[in-house]
């Protein structure tokens, strides 16, 4: 019994040590994603670059914690850390990621220890171990108890792989032994497994809710809220590092027209069509943001650039509306837009001087007879 509870002590203190970790790394994705202005609504490390900084994140983890714990008596403590992490990195990261780390743990296990024969039996037990998992979250990857199959997953594979090891490994060396270590594992993964699914709901949860609070539910791009709060802090970076700043407001000549005459179904998807194609030209200039500020009205916010570059892309962006409007939309008037540029001065004062001058420029193409731009760098 007295074993059952220094073991148990040990598996508690690397669960919230890997709980700690993980919720950690956690908070750091969620910062990043925020900074950067993230539009995807629920976190997934399971591909593309997130995946791969994610592995390699736990990797060095893995490795520099078997470069630290060479002293023979922490073997069970190096046993059940080990377990903890790539089990929840295959649950999170997926099957190559779990055996990377497995693999790149081994290595440091071989760089501070050498590789002896209990060490490769003890890290091929771990290979098996992700292969199960991953198949056990394969059948269980469904609609319905997902959290729970997973879990009795985790810990039906646990057990066989502390049963495995019961005659050799890692300190373990009595049946009797691997099952305490098992029961022990068994609880605290158990904890571990809710706590962080409850961190993923959570933090999906409020990612949909600021998401949804910050996005045009037509066009899908952001929108005024969101519009002031972006010009506002690129007005303060203008004045903290000189960074030039361009503001372009468009607006959809004839709007009301389509809507009258083709019913807001099609007004819908004009403005949608628009949106794909003003994102399409926005990404060829790089720090470039888009949004949708009201009714027929959009804006760019374009940073490190001058207003030739924005007049350039907004020529080419006329051109192709209006070749999108006949082929794809099959419009026989197409709408035109209308344009305003300014960019930030050192006069300004605040960032709705920019705004009031970009509106007025959009106000005077307009008056103009339509279908122009207008660049206003002065009041």
């Amino acid at each position: 019994m007295n074993w059952f509870l220094v073991n148990l002590e040990q598996v508690a203190m690397n669960c919230f040590i890997v709980l700690g970790i993980v919720m950690i790394y956690h908070l750091i994705v969620m910062k990043t994603l925020s900074y950067y202005e993230t539009k995807r609504s629920q976190i997934d490390y399971t591909f593309g670059v997130l995946n791969t900084v994610s592995i390699g994140y736990f990797s060095v983890l893995s490795f520099v914690f078997q470069i630290a714990a060479i002293d023979p008596k922490e073997n069970t403590t190096i046993l059940n850390f080990t377990v903890l992490m790539v089990t929840y990195v295959t649950l999170y990261l997926g099957f190559k990621g779990g055996l990377f780390v497995v693999l790149v743990g081994f290595i440091g296990r071989i760089v501070s220890t050498g590789c002896s024969t209990t060490d490769l039996i003890f890290w091929l037990f771990l290979v098996a171990t992700v292969i199960s998992l991953r198949m056990i979250f394969y059948i269980t990857n469904r609609p319905g108890y997902r959290l729970v199959k997973n879990l009795l997953g985790i810990e039906l594979v646990s057990l066989f792989f502390y049963l495995g090891l019961s005659n050799d490994t890692a300190g373990i060396r009595l049946f009797k032994h691997a099952i305490h270590s098992w029961e022990a594992f068994s609880v605290l993964s158990l904890i571990l497994g809710v706590v962080l699914h409850m961190l993923a709901s959570e933090n999906d949860y409020v990612a949909k809710a600021a998401y949804g609070a910050s996005t045009d539910g037509v066009t899908k791009l952001k929108n005024f809220s969101e519009y002031n709060l972006r010009l506002e802090a690129f007005f303060n970076l203008n004045r903290l590092k000189k960074i030039p700043v361009v503001l372009v407001e468009i607006d959809i000549d004839h709007f009301k027209k389509v809507n009258d005459k083709h019913g807001h179904p099609m007004g819908n998807t004009l403005l949608r069509k628009f949106a794909e194609l003003l994102t399409e030209e926005s990404h060829l200039v790089p720090g470039t943001e888009t949004f949708r500020v009201g009714g027929e009205e959009f804006a760019l916010i374009m940073s490190s650039i001058g207003p030739e570059v924005s007049r350039g892309l907004i020529t080419r962006l006329q051109r192709r509306w209006e070749q999108v409007q006949r082929t794809e939309l099959d419009l026989d008037e197409p709408t035109t837009l209308s344009v305003g540029i300014t960019t930030i001065q050192v006069t300004d004062e605040s960032y709705q001087d920019v705004y009031d001058r970009v509106d007025h420029a959009l106000y005077r193409a307009k008056k103009n007879g339509r279908n122009q731009i207008v660049v206003m760098l002065s009041d």
